[in-house]
């Protein structure tokens, strides 16, 4: 069976990640979740048998690439087309010197780090801490238990949501709800702080308040689709290379954020701490709505004219709409 954590939550089914996935048991038996796939899921089960194909198991890439392809013909072709592309050198100098990639590059960059910089890891880490310093009427264990709930809803609501709005508008409200939800945090800490003051009335229920909001619109929007429009952002032969420079700078920001919270937080306090997360969030929000082109129901070519290429060249396999 899937092991599954959702918060501080472990059950015997999770979803590991908001994408349009269906929910079996290990041996095929299926679940209350299960459903058949639509067209828009074909391309997450085409990146399965990519994957498959790269580690050599052709017989499952067939398998999964026959769930979405019409005939044998079709698929074994773009097997082949999948292979040629692989044994194409990519020039790592000329793709620094390209512009679009450039451009590309920090776009996955503004989109990795921004998912860092807006503080979602560092209080999805310090939960329970921050809870247990609120003093409120709230138990921090039944506070972390609704937190993993609110993860588990907004990983379901991902799959709906992605289907009816462009990645762009997603990405924009999450990070507007993100903004309110850091600066409730602020407002609350900044009463809570002062000598004397007795939490009482709605500043009692603010702080889960304010977490919710945090914890559903990170998980519901950025949080989930910071990886698919990293990828789409890229060209065929600079996925990779750009891929994995947007993935290295995602990362280090997590682990900076998470790590020096805390000393963050005694220094400046903690009203400022997450005045200054809501601050990011806007910040980011902005970069988002003027620069980064939507990516959803394109071609990765039309993406590249978008990005400012003028001529591209056809990228391998007969299927290139991410429309997940």
């Amino acid at each position: 069976m899937f092991s599954v954590n959702f918060g501080s939550l472990t059950t015997g089914i999770s979803l590991f990640w908001a994408s349009p996935m269906l929910v079996k048991l290990r041996n095929g038996t299926d679940t209350p979740l299960s459903r058949p796939i639509t067209e828009e899921e074909g391309s997450w089960i085409v990146s399965g048998g990519y994957l498959a194909a790269v580690a050599s198991r052709i017989d499952e890439a067939i398998d999964v690439l026959s769930k979405v392809r019409e005939s044998d013909e079709i698929i074994k072709q773009e097997l082949e087309d999948y292979r040629s592309s692989k044994q194409i050198k990519v020039n790592k100098i000329e793709l620094i010197r390209d512009r679009t990639f450039l451009k590309s590059l920090s776009l996955g960059v503004l989109v990795c780090a921004g998912a860092n910089m807006i503080g979602y890891s560092a209080i999805s880490f310090y939960l329970q801490t921050i809870f247990e310093s609120t003093n409120t009427s709230v138990a921090p264990e039944i506070a972390s238990l609704v937190i993993g709930f609110i993860q588990l809803f907004a990983a379901l609501c991902t799959t709906f949501f992605t289907k009816f709005f462009g990645r762009r508008t997603i990405l924009i409200y999450s990070l507007l709800g993100m903004f309110v939800g850091m600066f409730g945090l602020g407002i609350f800490f900044t009463f809570s702080t002062k000598e004397g003051y007795v939490i009482t009335g709605f500043l009692n229920y603010l702080p889960i308040i304010s977490m919710i909001l945090c914890t559903y619109n990170f998980n519901v929007g950025i949080g989930c689709l910071l990886l698919v429009v990293t990828a789409e952002l890229f060209d065929g032969t600079a996925r990779a290379f750009g891929y994995s420079i947007c993935l290295t700078s995602s990362l280090f920001l997590a682990f900076l954020t998470s790590k020096y919270f805390v000393e963050f937080t005694l220094a400046l306090g903690p009203p400022a701490t997450y005045w200054f997360f809501s601050a990011m969030c806007l910040v980011v929000c902005t970069l988002i709505a003027v620069f980064l082109p939507e990516t959803k129901g394109k071609t990765f070519n039309e993406i590249q004219v978008s990005l400012g290429r003028q001529r591209l060249e056809n990228e391998p396999g007969p299927s290139q709409r991410p429309e997940c």
